[in-house]
């Protein structure tokens, strides 16, 4: 038994002392970041909204329809770090799918992912 004391502590020492160790980074983060490139093409999908239904194309052909309801967000999205005002909900063949929205005068700021880990912000401008 006492061997088994000792041959624990000792491995619990070289897990202590291993663990002191600090991760030495190759690069810097320091600067201003911009992104440059969303994957996808730029004006190739259009949302339709009237009343409360609504169409979208996508590079000219029709892919999908039904309804939306806009909600205000929630205590637990501002928890969660979410930045929008909006949470919009699209309901196609009664399937629903939500994202989270800004709306300024003339454009829609929808985020998708999760907001400030794979959050990615598609904006789209009033053409009509």
């Amino acid at each position: 038994m006492k061997n088994l004391f000792k041959l624990s502590s000792i491995i619990l020492v070289f897990l202590f002392a291993s663990c002191d160790k600090e991760t030495t980074l190759n690069f810097s983060l320091d600067g201003t970041w911009e992104l440059r490139f969303v994957k996808g093409q730029p004006n190739s999908d259009i949302y339709v909204f009237k009343g409360k239904n609504f169409e979208r194309t996508t590079a000219s052909k029709p892919s999908g329809s039904g309804t939306f309801e806009i909600d205000n967000i929630t205590d637990k999205d501002r928890e969660s770090g979410v930045v929008y005002p909006y949470r919009i909900t699209f309901v196609i063949d009664g399937s629903k799918l939500g994202t989270y929205i800004k709306v300024n005068d003339n454009s829609i700021v929808m985020s998708s992912g999760q907001a400030g880990l794979d959050e990615t912000n598609f904006i789209y401008d009033r053409v009509k």
